[in-house]
Order: C-alpha cells, then structure tokens, then sequence
C-alpha cells in the first residue's frame, strides 16, 4: 500500500550545502527509499540558523562554540544557502526547507517561533493538497511539538525518532514534552543507550526500539580486492570534539605498536586546525572525500577506530565492516548492541589513550585464521544494514507499533 509519508527534521542535506557542513544523511536516505519503493513523501526541513556574525568570529572562538554547545561553525565560511526559504524536488521526494533563527546558543527555539513555522507547513500542504497518512518526526526541538500541533489538524499516525536526548533531560522541556508525546503513536530511539535514558526519563514500562541507518549499495557491490596486505589505522567521520581523535592519536604513538601505527584520517571539521597542530609523523589528514574513495581507504586499512564519547549511531563502523575492516567503537554508544567484541569487532572505553593503544597491540597480535574469521562475520553483520532494508523495516516498525497502540487502546 503506497502512502503519504511526511517528514519533520532539523537535518537533511542540500545540495548546495558548503562542503564543511557534513550534514547527517540518515533522513535523506529514509526519505528517498521510501520515495523508491511509492510512497509520496514530503520533507520538511526545520533548520535552525545561528546569525550570520557568529561564523565571522575569531577561529578561537568559534572553536569554543563549538566546544560548548556542539556547533560546527566554520571560520569566515557563512553559508548563504541556509539563509532563505527553499522548496525543491530532490530524489522523488519534495523538500521544503524553511529556516527559523535560533538567537541564544543551547536554548529551544521561541514558542511563537514554532506557532509561525507551524502555520507555513499548514499552508504549504494545503496548497499542495498534501493529506498525510503518517506524520514522522526526527530530533526533538522543533519537531517533536509540531508533530503534536500537526496532528491536530490531521489526526493521523504520528511517530517520533530521538537522535540525542538534548532537550528532554531539562525539567522545563520535559514537562511540556509528556504532553506532546501523548499524539505520539510510536516512540522510536537511533541507539540502544538512547532508548535506555529515554525509557528513564518517561518512566516507560517497554524498552524503546532502535531505528538504524543504512548502508550505501556501493559498499557491498564493489568487489573485495584480492592479496591486498591491510595495515594502518583508518577514522572516517567529521572533525568533532567528542569523536576523541585526539585520543586516537595519542594511542598510535605507543612504540609497541608495528603495522597499527600509522593512522589516517578521512573528513574535516571545525577540530582540524588542533589536532593538525599536534604535528605527528605517523598521522596524515585527507580531507573530506568520496564514498569511492572512502572505499579505497577501507579496503587497504587493517583497522577503522572511532571511539567517540556517547556516539548516538554511526554508519562509519558499518561501512567499514562491510569492507571487511576490523573496526573499534566506544563502549557506550550505539554499537554497543551491534558489535560483539572480539567476535566482529571492538570496544573501547572512549577517552581513553592508554586502553585504545593496549587493545591496538591485542589485534596486532591476532593470528591470520582468527582475524578472517572476525572479518567475516563483520561483514556478515553488516550485510543486515542496507538502506533499502533498513528503510522498509523503519516503515514496517513504525506502523507495527502503531497498530499494537490501537488495539491496546
């Protein structure tokens, strides 16, 4: 049955994104498979721009911006094409994208600001004639109270991802938050850790189940390559401070380190000018790059590490291990529930040089026979992880709990 899928989200790439901005795809890709498989689906871009002043700051301060509050600002890089209101058709899907300033650092968006952004979705979906079967909402702020304002005007299904738990931890928001989540049909989580506080935080008596990304078809069409010897350390991921790469760094100096010793690092963000200071031999930066080239990086690597702090889900790891590349993730993040350590993968108390290093030297002393065989079911594991599985399973989900709540009811 095709449906009218629509799609609230604080992210979603454009095409004229600037380079450095390495929006999240995770809402695209859902967007578009489930534009491939039918369905008609319309995508609202609730972005939030922070005026133009703040990225004509001092690199210092920006980067402390970026510490605070998890900003990725850029130094002397004001990306225009955020500024205005754009509405175009990318994929089969149509994307409005209708910007709402955000003033204060760390705080939620103004009432009367999301009363306004309100009235232009009603709007533009009456003008196009868009009756919604399922309303979707990703991130917390603004969506999850206009999710519940859409409703009533539509009163259809209504499910909500939580990406991070940014807002619903402060008593203000939750408050308000429990009232909105009453028009939430299905609740969803992108991690295991999330789920846990979420079901916490409402006093829920079910665990909260875990929408997961998907992996692009090139990663598992192109060919493994044959007598290729992998060496080296490999991190793929924006440039951020609770990614720990300067901790990743600091592990590959350990002189007992042999053929995990040098490291490579794909992708930019504002932490590049820092940890390129750092100034190591054995480290080289590559920028920003390709899924080709990507691919290339992953099949010559011995080992992909990013042990971020709290990582909500990371494709990386799963792009990685469809390669066939052993792959480290913090202890406390979304793979926690995805990789069995020491079966198809590694974990890692993240922040820590000392461990990282420690279990560095463990897989450098793996025999052949058993390092192929952890290859092997990580790429086993991965194969679970397409974009078009995941999405035709995100959409089975959220209509499954939607009817469970309705007979419950």
């Amino acid at each position: 049955m095709h449906m009218n899928i629509l799609v609230l989200t604080k992210t979603y790439p454009n095409p004229e994104d600037h380079e450095l901005d390495g929006t999240t795809p995770v809402v695209k890709d859902f967007a578009v498979a489930w534009a491939a498989a039918g369905h008609r689906v319309f995508v609202y871009h609730n972005y939030t721009k922070k005026p133009g002043a703040m990225n004509l700051l001092p690199a210092k301060a920006i980067e402390a911006l970026n510490d605070r509050f998890g900003y990725s600002l850029t130094p002397s890089k004001v990306n225009s094409s955020k500024n205005g209101r754009s509405i175009r058709i990318e994929d089969g899907v149509r994307v409005a994208r209708f910007p709402l300033l955000k003033l204060v650092p760390g705080r939620g968006l103004a009432n009367i600001q999301i009363k306004r952004q309100f009235r232009r979705i009603k709007k533009d979906l009456e003008n196009e004639q868009f009756l919604p079967d399922v309303i979707i909402a990703h991130w917390e702020d603004p969506q999850l109270q206009l999710l519940s304002m859409l409703k009533s005007v539509f009163h259809v299904p209504c499910a909500f991802t939580c990406h991070k738990i940014a807002y619903l931890k402060r008593p203000r928001y939750l408050r308000k938050a429990r009232g909105w989540l009453r028009d939430v049909n299905a609740l969803f989580a992108r991690s295991e850790s999330i789920g846990t506080q979420l079901q916490g935080f409402l006093g829920l008596d079910e665990p909260v189940p875990v929408c997961r990304s998907g992996i692009a078809p090139e990663f598992f069409e192109r060919p493994l390559p044959e007598g290729v010897s992998r060496r080296g350390v490999l991190y793929v991921g924006r440039l951020l401070p609770y990614k720990n790469i300067d901790v990743l760094i600091e592990a590959c100096q350990d002189p007992r380190l042999d053929t995990l010793g040098n490291l490579r690092i794909v992708g930019n963000g504002p932490e590049e000018e820092s940890l390129r200071a750092i100034g190591t031999d054995n480290v080289e930066f590559l920028g920003k790059r390709d899924h080709s080239f990507i691919i290339e990086e992953l099949d010559k690597a011995s080992v992909l590490s990013m042990v971020s702090t709290n990582e909500t889900f990371g494709l990386s790891y799963l792009e990685a291990m469809a390669r066939g590349c052993i792959v480290i993730a913090g202890d406390d993040g979304g793979m926690k529930g995805i990789i069995r350590h020491g079966e198809n993968g590694f974990l890692c108390p993240p922040g820590n040089s000392d461990a990282l290093a420690g279990l560095l030297g463990e897989i450098e002393s793996i025999d052949d026979s058993e390092m192929a065989k952890i290859r092997r079911r990580a790429m086993e594991t991965a194969s679970e992880f397409s974009i078009q599985n995941q999405s035709k399973k995100y959409l089975e989900n959220i209509l499954s709990h939607i009817s469970r709540k309705d007979r419950a009811e």
